[in-house]
């Protein structure tokens, strides 16, 4: 049985602010400075053998979701985008870097034994996620490129699991680049529904759901975000 653990070591690649995009760090110990730490409702964040509603399922056990965390950007060319993230524990930021004088600040889990990211492309100059089935789209890929404009994908997603239970998420053994698949997006009133079907890096295939509202905040700020809200 899982326990509750630390805040995750992990931060993500630095990103280019242009378009919105939240800045993000590679990997390391989250020593920085944290704050606004969102209230939600607590987890039992215990992993059970077996698929459940609103969970991961990965190597024969099942883990929950229950929070999801919007960081959306401005549209820019012919995408809306914003990074997705969903977990059994708490959010919290931290200051990731510092632009022409100006601070960035990424948001990670804390408190978690999964965490699952990704930055989502929706095809038009929507103020929102559209309904839709977003495709796996490697790093490097031009995101403004003719031949995407109509398209619904994703980047950059990584998902972690805390499978040996020592209190974080271990770069290298427990955390792992989403490298095909695909996250289908319905979207009613306030409750967006995620089915998740991808494949990662180490060859493991992971399948889920999340179903539920998306506290929002602006990419790359450290505002409280308005718990549960979708506006």
């Amino acid at each position: 049985m899982k326990t509750k653990h630390s805040l995750i070591g992990l931060t993500l690649l630095t990103i280019t602010a242009c378009g919105g995009d939240s800045p993000d760090n590679e990997d390391s110990s989250s020593n920085g400075s944290s704050s606004n730490s969102p209230s939600n409702e607590t987890s039992s964040n215990s992993p059970s053998n077996g698929a459940s509603s609103n969970s991961l399922s990965y190597r024969g056990s099942s883990y929950p979701l229950e929070k999801g965390l919007e960081e959306f950007s401005e549209p820019k060319g012919n995408h809306y985008r914003s990074r997705f993230n969903i977990t059994d524990g708490e959010y919290t930021s931290v200051q990731a870097q510092a632009v022409a004088g100006n601070l960035y600040y990424t948001w990670l889990a804390r408190d978690a034994s999964v965490w699952i990211f990704g930055k989502f492309y929706s095809p038009g100059s929507t103020q929102k996620l559209s309904s839709g089935t977003f495709s796996y789209a490697p790093k490097n890929v031009d995101v403004d490129a003719p031949s995407r404009e109509q398209t619904a994908f994703f980047k950059d997603a990584r998902i972690g699991f805390d499978v040996n239970n020592n209190g974080k998420l271990d770069k290298g053994s427990e955390f792992f680049r989403v490298v095909s698949g695909t996250i289908s997006v319905e979207i009613s009133g306030k409750i967006y529904t995620m089915n998740i079907n991808v494949s990662l890096e180490n060859g493991e295939s992971v399948t889920g759901k999340y179903s539920g509202k998306f506290t929002r905040v602006s990419a790359g700020s450290a505002a409280t975000p308005v718990v549960g809200t979708q506006d």
